[in-house]
């Protein structure tokens, strides 16, 4: 699967091309059904929703505009706590140079799933004590909760094969899918769970956990993508990345058909 031939200003795919990377930020859409079809690039940010349309903001855009200086009346109102707010901290290691490297909630009560690095431990954190729930090969990217589902994706820029998805049920962490590239986020939009993979001089993937099969199908290819972060927003998929080559920012936007 390849990209890109240009028609009214829009970059549609063309099987057999390849993606060439260009300098700053580029945005990707990707447009899908019950299966993506194919990619399809565009270029500049969609100010609100996921329309690639030019102008401001895009002509497929639900939602308006926020205006400089303004707040935009479909965000909530903030109400702040009369009683105020008491904020704690958590040692999750004392290993110089740790840090946090994915947060995600747990999906059956007020827990966090915290993963740190060097230890490649993903920790379940309740009232501000931490015990581990498991240790992966790599650190987690990304953890994310889908129902009473959750996945965690790893990865490492400079091996081959540290990109996997690991699920957590039973109480223990277990490997869902065991990839051949350097890099996968996991996320979710509405009620699915997706993942992307991707690495340097490697075609990446997009994946959709399938809830019949409870396995991961690849749905749309992502050639020069490496993932770096992956969310929803209604019903619209986010995938930021860098390009596997030239480097650069890159966002790609898919938009359900509805």
């Amino acid at each position: 699967m390849g990209l890109a031939t240009r028609s009214h200003g829009v970059l549609t795919s063309r099987p057999g091309s390849r993606d060439q990377p260009g300098a700053g930020v580029t945005m990707k859409r990707i447009s899908y059904s019950a299966v993506v079809a194919g990619v399809v690039a565009a270029t500049g940010v969609a100010v609100a929703g996921c329309s690639g349309g030019g102008g401001g903001g895009g002509g497929g855009s639900t939602l308006p505009p926020i205006s400089v200086g303004s707040v935009s009346t479909n965000l909530p109102t903030y109400t702040p706590d009369s009683q105020g707010y008491a904020y704690g901290a958590t040692q999750l290691n004392t290993t110089r140079g740790g840090r946090v490297t994915a947060l995600g909630v747990a999906p059956t009560d007020t827990s966090v799933f915290a993963g740190h690095f060097p230890l490649a431990r993903v920790d379940l954190v309740n009232n501000d004590v931490a015990s581990a729930s498991g240790t992966f090969f790599y650190d987690a990217q990304s953890i994310v909760a889908v129902g009473t589902l959750t996945f965690a994706g790893t990865g490492n820029s400079a091996r081959a094969g540290a990109g996997d998805i690991y699920e957590f049920k039973n109480g223990a962490w277990t490997v869902s899918l065991n990839s051949a590239d350097s890099e996968v986020v996991v996320g979710a939009v509405g009620n699915s769970a997706w993942a992307a993979s991707g690495g340097v001089n490697r075609g990446g993937s997009l994946l959709q956990w399938d809830l019949v099969t409870s396995r991961w199908t690849t749905v749309a290819a992502l050639d020069s993508f490496i993932p770096t972060a992956l969310t929803g927003h209604q019903g619209d998929l986010w995938l930021g990345a860098t390009a596997n080559t030239a480097g650069g920012a890159r966002l790609a936007c898919s938009t359900a058909r509805r």
